[in-house]
């Protein structure tokens, strides 16, 4: 079900996939599986940020918070969907970190899963200022491993921006 959720918010399907996520979240909640409940709150919120519904966005971003221990910087499969979300709400408000964020997230996530950390770039660097030139370098990075590593749709979303 949470790769179904992936797979809907991928295809454009935002309330399917949101709605896929909240059934993990709540199944994941019941059987302890801590890194599924956080990346399925984290991925439903990015469906709400995707339905421009920001407020609930952000409740889910809390509720995921609330499961991990207070600076808990650990990756696990999923982490990626939090940081993600962390990133995006950030730019949704305007606010002045993002690309800290996401430089700082990116450098997490390429020492265990250069696959998640290419996805977080493909979803976040649109949300960035496109004139910044650290955005821009950081997308050309991006777009130069994920080419050579053959991700060749997340090569198309990194040459999208």
């Amino acid at each position: 079900m949470y790769n179904l959720a992936h797979v809907a918010r991928a295809m454009g399907d935002s309330a399917g996939a949101l709605t896929r996520y909240g059934a993990c979240a709540v199944l994941a909640g019941v059987i302890s599986q801590r890194d599924v409940h956080v990346g399925a709150l984290a991925g439903a919120g990015l469906c709400e940020l995707d339905l421009q519904r920001d407020a609930r966005a952000a409740a889910q971003l809390d509720r995921a918070r609330c499961c991990l221990d207070e600076g808990d910087q650990r990756w696990f499969q999923g982490r990626e969907l939090f940081e993600a979300l962390r990133i995006r709400l950030a730019a949704w408000q305007d606010d002045a970190t993002p690309l800290a964020l996401l430089l700082n997230a990116l450098e997490r996530a390429e020492q265990h899963d250069q696959y998640a950390a290419l996805w977080l770039g493909a979803e976040c660097v649109p949300c960035l200022h496109v004139d910044d030139p650290s955005a821009s370098a950081t997308r050309e990075r991006l777009a130069r491993q994920a080419r050579s590593l053959g991700y060749v749709p997340l090569v198309t979303l990194l040459s999208a921006v």
